[in-house]
């Protein structure tokens, strides 16, 4: 099985995972000010308006009572030689009493809207529930794992093959320096290596360090005190 891989961009792992902190950061204030807005819709809804139409109510209630007892009072002490219809009473009294009803019906429909947003918002919670735990656990481990397969990765592109064509491999010190040549070809020895052949009559050196000049004149005399005797 090969054990190469085909490094193209170690830079793209630190692309993706600047863009997913990005994303994280920007989704955790998304749903932070979802929440925030809900949150105050249903306070409003609850408390504001509650408040409101049950002070309307009040207030209904009392003109109510006022336009009866008008109402009453003037037919209490009517003159018996006039009849009187009451219209302005009667009306007054009927416009307050359909201000009771409306104010009624309103925090009714307050109380009813309360309930369904508190169940919405719950729906809600439960549905971004899996984005909001993947945020503050999950997307931590995420980028931890990125950093760490970026680190590898380097690793992985600062190691030089062995010349010798063995599984095993040293690191490189950096990519410039890397030395593209076997190492075994680009050493130089220091061994003594034994010289040419020398042409005739070229002065040979001496095997024991001294100069070919001092050896050449000694070997002639030796020859012709050889010839002499014989």
């Amino acid at each position: 099985m090969s054990r190469s891989a085909r490094v193209q961009s170690i830079d793209a792992l630190g692309f993706f995972a600047g863009a997913l902190r990005s994303f994280g950061d920007e989704a955790s204030v998304a749903l932070a000010e979802l929440e925030a807005e809900v949150n105050r819709a249903i306070q409003w809804v609850r408390y504001d308006l509650k408040e409101y139409w049950t002070r309307q109510i009040r207030l209904a209630q009392t003109e109510v009572a006022e336009a009866r007892l008008n109402l009453e009072r003037k037919q209490m002490f009517q003159d018996p030689d006039e009849r009187r219809s009451f219209w302005e009473e009667k009306k007054a009294l009927e416009a307050a009493q359909r201000r009771l009803r409306v104010g009624q019906e309103k925090l009714e429909a307050v109380r009813r809207w309360t309930r369904l947003l508190d169940r919405e918002f719950m729906d809600y919670k439960g549905n971004v529930a899996p984005l909001a735990g993947w945020l503050q656990a999950d997307l931590a481990r995420g980028l931890a794992l990125l950093k760490r397969l970026s680190g590898t990765l380097e690793s992985y592109v600062d190691i030089e093959p062995r010349a010798d064509g063995g599984g095993s491999a040293t690191a490189a010190p950096t990519r410039q320096d890397v030395d593209w040549e076997p190492a075994g070809e680009a050493v130089e020895t220091t061994e003594h290596l034994p010289d040419a052949p020398a042409e005739p009559g070229e002065p040979q050196p001496a095997e024991d360090g001294g100069s070919s000049a001092t050896a050449g004149p000694t070997r002639r005399k030796n020859d012709e005190s050889q010839m002499s005797k014989e």
